[in-house]
């Protein structure tokens, strides 16, 4: 009973993968928009700065996922690579803005966000040049974003 309502949510919310890019399109200029709009209005200069960094990241992603949803209709090497590279610096600010939050993070995991974000891009173009296969490349890309939260 409990398998067959499951089937049955998962075909109500079945969407390809052009449709949920859309939405992460429109969801991150959402929040983009909102958070820059809050940053106006907000007073503390130390939570101005991370406010503004986190509207910044939501365009960054923003932008990547409509490079990415126009992939086949622009050149690879602006939607696939350039894409995947706004993706990372994107969540790298996030996951900075987070680590900022906690005001007894140390230097050393700020320094680390920003090898393994380095390491991320590096890894992603060198195996994207070398082999270049969609299977290997979401695989790179997942892999680097789980590695930069």
């Amino acid at each position: 009973m409990f398998i067959d309502f499951l089937k049955a949510i998962g075909e109500l919310v079945r969407l390809d993968v052009k449709t949920m890019m859309g939405i992460l399109i429109w969801g991150n200029l959402a929040l983009a928009l909102l958070t820059l709009r809050y940053f106006l209005n907000h007073e503390s200069d130390y939570e101005k700065n991370l406010i503004q960094k986190f509207g910044i990241a939501k365009i960054f992603q923003a932008t990547a996922w409509l490079l990415l949803f126009l992939r086949g209709d622009i050149n690879d090497i602006f939607s696939v690579h350039f894409g995947n590279i706004l993706l990372f610096v994107g969540f790298y600010l996030d996951s900075f803005v987070i680590l900022k939050m906690n005001k007894k993070t140390k230097i050393i995991w700020f320094r680390l966000q920003t090898v393994l974000l380095a390491l991320s891009i590096i890894s992603f173009l060198l195996f994207e040049i070398l082999l270049g296969t969609p299977n290997i490349r979401i695989a790179i890309a997942s892999l680097s974003i789980f590695c930069i939260l």
